[in-house]
């Protein structure tokens, strides 16, 4: 579940965006998404609430020093990311020297407002419920998907990379890679990023040219062949 903060003194923008980015998230994940909405005099991260949000949105089109003012002090007392919306982009460098997430302009794009929060945010939505099973010397395993950061492919063994950092090595095995790790390459979060490695899509925070960076600060290569295909498959998922 995400909590998001909304800052305008416009009712119909609170409202619109709400209403806008729970249209977007819709069939991603139920119930993603908490809403509050708050004037501008209303400057508490913890008016209403037990914490600061993960998110706020701020319309700085009324009022945009003041309101400049806001951001800087959400981001000093909480450190929770910060989407602007703005009338044109003349303070889109003082927002970034206040280290917003996204600098917006009016009307905003919600579809890319999404994307953007999907990608930021992507282990506060609930993803689909996959099991993949493996054998290793000390029996079968089965493990939850979504805790699978990476996999590589080594010497006819899988080695499987956690979120929480454990490697666990696979039984010896005749399957090529492919057909090894078939049920996850059915499963959208994941995608082949060179011959010898598979990644989570949930766990990655930097798509490099030749490398990708993986939350546990692990690097997975990208090779040349399929590059292009990563590429692809990032994007679409993210726009679904």
């Amino acid at each position: 579940m995400l909590d998001i903060s909304l800052y305008s003194n416009d009712s119909f923008f609170l409202a619109e965006i709400s209403r806008g980015l729970s249209a977007q998230f819709e069939g991603y994940a139920r119930d993603s998404c908490r809403f509050q909405a708050f004037s501008m005099a209303q400057t508490s991260l913890y008016e209403h609430t037990d914490a600061p949000p993960d998110l706020c949105i701020v319309d700085i089109r009324e009022d945009p020093e003041q309101s400049m003012e806001l951001i800087r002090r959400l981001r000093k007392t909480a450190g929770t990311e910060i989407i602007v919306v703005a009338k044109d982009p003349r303070y889109a460098m003082a927002a970034y020297d206040a280290d917003v997430m996204s600098y917006l302009l009016d009307p905003p794009d919600l579809h890319r407002a999404a994307e953007l929060i999907l990608r930021r945010f992507a282990q506060k939505f609930q993803p689909r419920s996959l099991q993949f099973s493996f054998r290793t010397s000390g029996g079968t395993h089965v493990l939850p998907a979504e805790h699978i950061s990476y996999i590589e492919y080594s010497d006819h063994r899988l080695l499987i990379y956690t979120d929480s950092g454990r490697k666990i090595a696979t039984s010896t095995m005749r399957l090529p890679f492919g057909k090894a790790c078939a049920q996850l390459l059915s499963d959208p979060r994941f995608v082949r990023t060179h011959a010898s490695f598979l990644v989570n899509i949930m766990h990655v925070t930097q798509f490099g040219q030749y490398a990708i960076t993986m939350d546990t600060g692990a690097m997975v290569p990208i090779s040349h062949a399929k590059k292009a295909e990563v590429g692809r498959r990032f994007n679409e998922f993210f726009k679904k």
